[in-house]
């Protein structure tokens, strides 16, 4: 993900198929055009502060693997990590339900 898919006036997220990265939307909707996706206005705020503290051009990456690429084993080292913290089968699906319910929690609803 670059910089320039963060929307920071609109508080969203810019999504789009990358078919040089195999990454494809679901849903002839989506498949040319893309979407937004709504970032609470606190975490704006600290990828905001993240890009001033790296001096962040607009086409770099948010989170580059360490020499500035794209990570390519993102869910991997994920995985490890939520090992290491004692979560017992992580899954991807797991997170995104976990985000979900905070954000519903917090009246968050989108």
């Amino acid at each position: 993900m670059k910089w320039t898919s963060l929307l920071f006036f609109y508080f969203c997220l810019w999504v789009r198929s990358k078919p040089h990265r195999g990454f494809k939307l679901k849903g002839k909707r989506w498949q040319n055009k893309g979407r937004k996706l709504p970032v609470p206005t606190a975490l704006m705020e600290k990828l905001r502060d993240r890009m001033i503290a790296k001096g962040a051009k607009p086409g770099a990456l948010i989170f580059p693997n360490t020499i500035g690429g794209v990570e390519g084993h993102f869910l991997r080292k994920l995985q490890a990590i939520a090992e290491r913290a004692g979560v017992v089968e992580p899954e991807l699906h797991r997170f995104r339900k976990s985000y979900a319910d905070t954000l519903a929690d917090e009246g968050l609803r989108s």
